[in-house]
């Protein structure tokens, strides 16, 4: 843990690091999304189907 020291506050340089690790965080968590693939329309779907039977 990261002891605080009042000049830090006062100047407020403690916010803005909080502020840049929570961004990097965010863009951390989009970056590496695991997205589901494309949605399938319903004339995608249908010619599955058509083929299964």
């Amino acid at each position: 843990m990261e002891v605080i020291s009042f000049e830090s506050i006062k100047e407020g340089t403690v916010m803005s690091q909080q502020k840049r690790r929570a961004e990097a965080a965010w863009k951390s968590r989009k970056r590496d999304q695991h997205p589901h693939g494309k949605i399938k329309s319903l004339k995608e779907l249908a010619s599955e189907a058509e083929k299964m039977d």
